[in-house]
């Protein structure tokens, strides 16, 4: 599970994951949040639950390492939101509570914590 943050006002309209390779190569695409948690920016990388359109379904497993890119909507307008790198061997063993996420750094921190970074104008 991501929890993107987002300022008020913006949604998420949709993410990508794309590959750590020379091309950064599309490995799932979607957009279209089904739910207002998904449009806040709570939702499954490679799966489509939570978004409306596929538009590069999931082949296979994620890989160790990818990186997520997700697309924001404020004020009617579309925009590329911010991009993160997520490596999934920091999650073997991890015990994360209810509520709890894990950043790149492999840090644990509440939804709060996370929305916190954001400077919002």
């Amino acid at each position: 599970m991501v929890a993107y943050p987002v300022c008020p006002g913006t949604t998420v309209s949709g993410a990508e994951v794309y590959a750590d390779d020379d091309d950064f190569t599309t490995l799932w695409k979607a957009g279209g949040p089904r739910s207002p948690e998904v449009a806040q920016g709570l939702f499954e990388v490679g799966s489509d639950a939570g978004f409306a359109r596929e538009e590069v379904p999931l082949r296979g497993e994620l890989p160790e390492g990818f990186h997520v890119s997700v697309f924001e909507k404020a004020g009617g307008k579309e925009d590329d939101g911010r991009d993160g790198w997520i490596d999934l061997s920091r999650l073997d063993g991890a015990r994360l509570g209810e509520g709890e996420f894990m950043t790149h750094t492999g840090k644990v921190r509440t939804r709060a914590d996370i929305d916190a970074q954001l400077t919002c104008a």
